[in-house]
Formats: C-alpha cells, sequence, structure tokens
C-alpha cells in the first residue's frame, strides 16, 4: 500500500483540508500540490472547484446521489435544494432540469459544485423560507423547498430561467398554492396566477 493510500485509510469517505491536516501527514503549505497527485492518480474526486471537499475513492469507490449530498452538504451547510429540479419531481413541469440548482444565503460558504449551479440569495429570504412552515423539506441529506416555494424562488430572482405557461398549474398542491401565494405576498409582488379553473379545484380540495 502506498503512503498515500496509508494517509486516505485514516479519513472518512469525504473530508475537507482541515481532516486532511489534521492527520499530519500534508504541510499546509504543499496540501494543493498534493491534492492535485492524489486526484490525478484517481485516489480521491474534488466535488467542485474551490468546494474544498473530496471524496475519498480509496475508502469507497462509489459516487451516489446520497454520497453527493453529504459532500455538498459539507461544503455548504447552509444551501437547499431549489429551481427546476424541483418543480420536474414535483410534477409541475416536464422540462429536464440541466441540474441541481441550489440556493444559499449570501456571506455564508461559497464553493462551485460540479453538476450544480449554486445561487446566492438574501439572508432575508432563506430566514423567510425556513420561518414558513412546509416551504422547506428536511426529511432529506439536503432540505428541499416544497414545489410552491421553489416556483416563487425562481419567479421572485431568476424569472428568465422560467416561463410560467410551461407550468402544469393543475397538478400544484393546495398547500404549494399556499406557500407560492404568501411568499409573494410577504414579498409585496403579484403573484403570476394560475387559472381560475386551478384555484376552483383546489378550494375543493381542500
Amino acid at each position: 500500500m502506498s503512503h498515500a493510500a496509508r494517509i486516505l485509510m485514516r479519513l472518512p469517505g469525504i473530508f475537507n483540508a482541515t481532516a486532511a491536516l489534521q492527520t499530519g501527514e500534508i504541510k499546509e503549505d504543499q496540501f494543493n500540490q498534493v491534492m492535485w497527485r492524489w486526484k490525478t492518480a484517481g485516489l480521491v474526486k474534488p466535488i467542485g472547484e474551490r468546494a474544498d471537499v473530496w471524496l475519498n475513492l480509496v475508502v469507497d469507490k462509489e459516487e451516489t446521489r446520497a454520497r453527493w449530498e453529504r459532500a455538498v452538504l459539507l461544503a455548504l451547510p447552509q444551501v437547499i435544494v431549489a429551481g427546476h429540479g424541483v418543480l420536474m419531481r414535483g410534477g409541475l413541469t416536464t422540462q429536464l432540469a440541466s441540474g441541481d440548482y441550489l440556493i444559499r444565503p449570501a456571506r455564508s460558504a461559497s464553493a462551485k459544485i460540479d453538476q450544480a449551479a449554486v445561487h446566492e440569495r438574501s439572508a432575508v429570504w432563506i430566514k423567510r423560507l425556513w420561518k414558513m412552515e412546509g416551504a422547506i423539506d428536511v426529511a432529506g441529506i439536503l432540505p428541499q423547498l416544497d414545489p410552491g416555494a421553489a416556483l416563487a424562488d425562481l419567479l421572485l430572482f431568476d424569472a428568465g430561467s422560467i416561463d410560467v405557461d410551461d407550468i402544469e398549474w393543475d397538478d400544484m398542491s393546495s398547500n404549494s398554492m399556499e406557500l407560492y401565494e404568501s411568499l409573494f405576498d410577504q414579498a409585496g409582488v403579484d403573484a403570476p396566477a394560475a387559472s381560475s379553473r386551478t384555484r376552483d379545484a383546489q378550494r375543493r380540495s381542500k
């Protein structure tokens, strides 16, 4: 077993610079060079540029979705899954997402994540999402916006990336619609409205 492999065997399957330096085997001024060598040798895989988090391929070679999410959480502890992927999984659009759409509070930890776009939101907005019951689902590894909250977030902060005519309003639950409208109300902005037929059906479902 190589010296590098012996060091990596002492590290968890997902690690950051702090953990690697704590082994005492790597000098801080040589850290980037060591990581580059390990990456070239196929021993580690960074999750993104300047993300400061690596997958330890000596300990575990599998690159599952769950492992990626745990790595993202280590790099960005305040991140929330949002965007087009949430809408697609919630049945509100059939448009495929090109990658994960993540949001984080301004002035929190930042990083570029491979196969994901990380977008900054104001701390006030993030706090509002957390305060609103049901807006954020915390059942998974990464917190995720409710589809109604995700749609409001996109239309308020990234409207150019979405066309409301492509939204399957009839498939939005009454709870998601309430979140959607409440977030617009609190932002003091008129919400793009669903059809009257959709609203009537949602009222009857309550």
